[in-house]
């Protein structure tokens, strides 16, 4: 099976298909091919549909902390992205963990604490958060996610949402295929993304069994 965290977004991304299909419903009920009042179910669809993708990237993101701490063993062999984000997070002026909170075992707890902060703050699913994220907290590159098909549509998907945010109402009417189109988009993103990280954690640990199957 793929990522747990994978799992948990194909399960949130059938509450967008229970709106398209209540969308489906009460056009066939109202008989009628015209807009209607039927932008508040669309404009949802694709609120939750970025926020299911945004907490995929949270989990993903702690859940690939967890297997290089369970697959590296020891702190010298994690992701040179990671050491150099953890010694940095150590180092930071106000930090309350000293530099011996790292030896024996600590470098773990030091870890999970700093993935699960950043974690807290991320609220912009955009490539270049997305990049930052992945960097410091899992290891990858920018060229792996660059590499990722489609995904130099997804932060005007993502502003798309901001505009239904902050205004509360897109500046024109939402229609069902702008939902079809964009939970095409990132459930397709998110298999990649997932196939992405399986060969990433393959690859820089091939000494171990991968953390899960390419099954999607």
């Amino acid at each position: 099976m793929p990522s747990k965290s994978y799992g948990r977004f194909i399960r949130n991304l059938e509450t967008v298909t229970r709106l398209q299909d209540s969308y489906d419903i009460i056009r066939t009920h109202r008989g009628s091919r015209g807009k209607g009042a039927f932008d508040h179910i669309t404009r949802s669809a694709v609120l939750f549909l970025v926020s299911a993708f945004e907490v995929y990237i949270e989990e993903v993101t702690y859940e690939c902390c967890e297997l290089n701490i369970t697959l590296a063993r020891n702190a010298d062999r994690l992701p040179h992205g990671v050491r150099s984000a953890i010694n940095t997070y150590v180092g930071k002026k106000g930090s309350s963990i000293t530099p011996i909170s790292l030896c024996d075992e600590g470098w773990r707890d030091v870890y999970k604490q700093m993935t699960q902060s950043v974690i807290e703050d991320f609220n912009t699913p955009k490539v270049r958060q997305i990049k930052g994220l992945f960097s410091n907290h899992i290891g990858t590159t920018d060229s792996l996610i660059d590499g990722i098909t489609n995904i130099d549509r997804l932060d005007d998907f993502v502003r798309f949402r901001g505009e239904i945010t902050h205004r509360v109402k897109a500046a024109s009417y939402v229609k069902i295929e702008k939902v079809v189109e964009g939970k095409e988009l990132i459930a397709g993103l998110v298999m990649d993304i997932d196939r992405m990280l399986l060969d990433y954690l393959r690859s820089t640990y091939p000494d171990k069994r991968a953390p899960w199957n390419n099954t999607y």
